[in-house]
């Protein structure tokens, strides 16, 4: 990287004749003296054929990798500029009891599980959504969740700063992680986005990942997957009692 800077300077500089030679010795004492890389290549007993295929290699290797450099700061950039561009927060519409009842039971006729569990688990997680968390998501997000949060916001146009949720990070009425909601999120309303805010998407979702956790033969052990905590298990699992 250090090389590619020197590098990009000294064109700088060889572009203004009247520094044409100040650049050369810039160069020149940088590659001799300061790198060592290059310095023991020069310095080395090899040929002066060998020395110049060993210099050019390394030089390119350089420039590629401080391209490299360049191209992710670019869309590092572009990327903070979609969101101040475009900044945007998650929106949240409470439901009414005939509301969800109806839903828990589109989601009971699509997944096969009982549409109790998800009674249980949007009560037990929000109270039914009235508990989305108040905690700004990039406070405490582990930083391997970072990328997955980065691409919910990036794809749903949403401000990561103006995101809250709980104290380990989990946002929406059914409390999604941002690893799992990218890997199991479903648009269950055909509006084109996967939304972790949007009652239906993240009960569908919920759906799909206790599907995938093997919820159709062991739904104690796939809620269990939802959340590690075997009272939590207890909790959903007796809403299985209402009909």
């Amino acid at each position: 990287m250090i090389f590619f800077v020197h590098f990009v300077c000294f064109v700088v500089v060889f572009m203004r004749k009247k520094l044409f030679l100040v650049g050369i010795v810039v160069l020149l004492v940088y590659l001799l003296v300061f790198n060592a890389v290059t310095s023991r290549i020069v310095f080395s007993e090899r040929s002066w054929t060998s020395k110049a295929g060993a210099l050019a290699e390394y030089g390119l290797a350089q420039t590629v990798k401080g391209l490299w450099w360049l191209g992710c700061k670019g869309f590092e950039l572009l990327q903070r500029a979609w969101y101040t561009l475009k900044p945007e927060k998650p929106t949240y519409d409470i439901k009414n009891s005939s509301e969800l009842y109806r839903l828990y039971k589109e989601v009971e006729t699509w997944s096969g599980l009982p549409w109790q569990v998800f009674w249980g688990l949007h009560s037990e997680e929000t109270a039914l959504g009235k508990n989305l968390g108040t905690i700004p998501v990039l406070s405490v997000l582990p930083k391997e969740q970072l990328p997955y949060f980065y691409q919910i916001c990036r794809e749903l146009h949403w401000d990561p700063k103006q995101v809250y949720g709980s104290n380990k990070g989990a946002i929406g009425p059914f409390q999604f992680i941002p690893e799992t909601w990218v890997r199991h999120a479903v648009d269950a309303n055909g509006d084109g986005r996967k939304d972790p805010f949007d009652v239906e998407d993240a009960a569908f979702s919920a759906a799909n990942y206790l599907l995938y956790k093997g919820g159709q033969a062991n739904l104690s052990n796939a809620i269990w997957h939802y959340n590690q905590d075997r009272q939590y298990v207890k909790r959903v699992m007796r809403y299985l009692r209402y009909s």
